[in-house]
């Protein structure tokens, strides 16, 4: 029999771990809880939807991933100031900008 790859996402402190038997990705947990686990607690979530960096990912379907940010911009948009009128400056230098545009 064929050994099968379990898949980790990291982003910063976040991971995302999966493979077709659940105890592999049991064992990795323990392995990260004992050797993080003191210093914070590890939030685990399972199941075939989850949330990640703003995203949420459906998995209810075989072989396929629906991706999603609507929660994500609606929380957003309601966070956002009512009065969104006005100019904001680029954080980039105007002679920056022109010289990337030349290039580009």
């Amino acid at each position: 029999m064929c050994c099968k790859q379990s898949a980790i996402l990291w982003h910063v402190d976040d991971l995302k771990i999966s493979h077709v038997k659940r105890a592999v990705v049991n064992r990795i947990v323990y392995i990260l809880e004992e050797e993080f686990g003191e210093e914070a607690p590890l939030t685990k979530t399972r199941g075939k939807d989850h949330d990640f960096f703003g995203m949420t990912l459906y998995s209810s379907h075989h072989l396929q991933v629906r991706v999603s940010m609507e929660d994500y911009i609606k929380s957003l948009v309601a966070d956002s100031p009512e009065d969104m009128a006005g100019v904001a400056p680029t954080p980039i230098a105007n002679h920056l900008l022109s010289s990337i545009l030349k290039i580009l």
